[in-house]
């Protein structure tokens, strides 16, 4: 999608700035774009198998990503290693905890993990 919107200006350069660097930092976006893209997808196909059903992994993994990448640009904009290193490590000790234990465990109900039946 991000190639298909970025296609047009590359080709069409005349509607371009003609200034300097403009074209490579287009396509920096693009990849950015692309990347962000392709890892979402993987990540809904994974969380399908985890949760069962497209539509609740769809809206996790989206919910997820966005707010995951809001903190980050929060804490980029703040310049501070210390916080941004106590949010990585509290992350992963997040990930750690929350998947790390559930993951060895095959459950026929993905909900029952959520409401603490299991």
């Amino acid at each position: 999608m991000s190639l298909m919107l970025a296609l047009p200006p590359l080709l069409l350069g005349s509607r371009l700035p003609r200034k300097k660097g403009v074209q490579p930092f287009l396509l920096f976006f693009v990849a950015i774009g692309a990347g962000y893209i392709l890892i979402e997808v993987a990540l809904i196909q994974k969380f399908i198998l985890f949760l069962g059903h497209p539509t609740y992994a769809l809206a996790v993994i989206v919910f997820s990503m966005l707010v995951f990448s809001g903190i980050g640009s929060y804490i980029g904009l703040r310049e501070t290693l210390l916080i941004g290193g106590i949010m990585y490590l509290a992350a992963l000790a997040l990930v750690h905890f929350s998947f790390g234990r559930r993951t060895s465990q095959r459950t026929e109900e993905p909900v029952a993990l959520l409401k603490g039946t299991v």
